[in-house]
């Protein structure tokens, strides 16, 4: 609906007449200018100074006519920013077009077909069907994204539709759109943005629209369990990952973990703050899954501790405990503390607990004892919500440092009869 613009570049989304509040402007521009957060920013002219309380701007919409958008001032001359804001919000959709932020190159393993070009992804999650498609420069983009220290563009356009072909509310719309941010961004380890979606009818009309400030993070700098070069794996994991999510019995639980991992991998979060995190999330499950099934009394859930807690939960999902070989730090540790447990979880509830209630605070510093105690919890709630969810693809190790992109491996339940040894 809208076109990709070069990175760097504002994306101009209408040019229109205008009155913010009960001033008249001769002149509204309203863009994105492709940041964090994909908020839509509009800078009004006009003789006269704007009130800065005013919250409205009337707008004729292209398609939908006379509309109203929630608008925050803030310069008197009219500058300010677009807030949330939806129009048509009672229509019928038969499909939603998206302008995806951040995404990387997704290539499906099956290879370009007639029905699947090169450059086209696509899966079904429940009644509806998710197609991706890159821009044609797309390489070439994130290649001058890199070269020009540029962390934000619009790298796909998607689309949004029941498989039957039946028309669907945009409450629903919105829900599944959410949800399929929230999927893309865990296996990323990012927030990507499906910025500026409309709506169409069966005869292709636009009758819906939404402006909102979608969140979004930069494009370079992260780790990601999923091996972006295979969109097969991408597909399975959706389609599994928007299954839970529109559940009742399990959006909350789908939600809370991949929020808060996505939270502890952010490029800004310090070592401490993605234990914390990571930890608070594995806490999360470890309640649910124990105390709220049934699989431990409350006084029992209490005594078995953080540790034991979490060593249960990967025992079940046939998560291997022992601590892998490349976190010498933590191997180390378990050997040199006596009152630490010398595996995965031991070493790892340990450094969240003395981060929290220190009996030395320089003893946490003395190793890259933070640092490898965030990578394994990180990667713990990473593959317990994967098992979670069903997911038996293939998975990327968070260490060593600078590992290649190429290395991956099954997820430890789908290979046979998989050893609680170390990796």
């Amino acid at each position: 609906m809208y076109p990709f613009v070069a990175p760097g570049e504002p994306l101009e989304v209408l040019t229109t007449n205008a009155c913010i509040g009960d001033e008249p402007a001769d002149e509204v521009r309203i863009w994105a200018p492709l940041r964090r957060n994909a908020s839509l920013r509009f800078a009004a002219d006009a003789d006269g100074l704007f009130d800065l309380d005013a919250s409205t701007m009337r707008i004729a919409h292209p398609s939908l006519g006379a509309s109203a958008v929630n608008v925050s001032l803030s310069d008197g001359r009219g500058l300010g920013r677009v807030e949330a804001t939806t129009f048509g919000g009672q229509s019928r959709i038969s499909s939603v077009v998206l302008h995806w932020l951040n995404l990387p190159v997704i290539e499906s393993s099956i290879g370009a077909t007639t029905e699947m070009p090169r450059g086209r992804w696509s899966t079904e999650a429940g009644p509806w069907r998710l197609t991706l498609e890159g821009r044609q420069d797309l390489n070439d983009t994130i290649r001058t994204m890199r070269y020009d220290d540029q962390q934000y563009a619009m790298t796909h356009v998607g689309e949004l539709s029941r498989i039957d072909g039946m028309p669907f509310a945009s409450s629903e719309a919105e829900d599944v759109i959410f949800g399929w941010q929230l999927a893309m961004s865990f296996a990323l380890g990012r927030w990507v943005a499906p910025a500026l979606p409309v709506g169409f009818d069966s005869g292709g009309m636009r009758v819906w629209e939404q402006w909102a400030p979608w969140r979004c993070d930069e494009m370079f700098g992260y780790q990601c369990w999923w091996n972006d070069r295979c969109g097969d794996d991408l597909g399975s994991f959706v389609a599994r990952f928007l299954a839970a999510f529109l559940d009742d019995d399990h959006r909350a639980v789908t939600r809370y973990v991949a929020s808060y991992t996505i939270a502890g991998n952010h490029s800004g979060t310090t070592a401490e703050g993605k234990v914390m995190l990571a930890f608070a999330g594995l806490d999360y499950l470890g309640w649910v899954d124990l105390k709220l099934a049934e699989k431990v009394s409350r006084q029992e859930y209490k005594d078995l501790g953080a540790a034991r807690r979490l060593r249960l939960l990967l025992d079940e999902a046939g998560i291997p405990t022992a601590t892998p070989q490349q976190l010498d730090a933590l191997i180390q540790l378990g050997t040199a503390e006596s009152d630490v447990d010398a595996d995965g979880p031991g070493t790892a509830s340990w450094v969240r607990n003395r981060l929290v209630h220190p009996k030395d605070p320089k003893s946490i510093y003395r190793g890259a004892y933070v640092w490898q105690a965030a990578q394994l919890l990180l990667e713990y709630a990473e593959l317990l919500l994967l098992r979670r969810i069903g997911y038996t693809g293939e998975f990327q190790r968070r260490y060593p440092p600078g590992r290649s992109q190429w290395e991956h491996e099954p997820v430890p339940w789908s290979r046979p009869n998989p050893a609680n040894t170390a990796s």
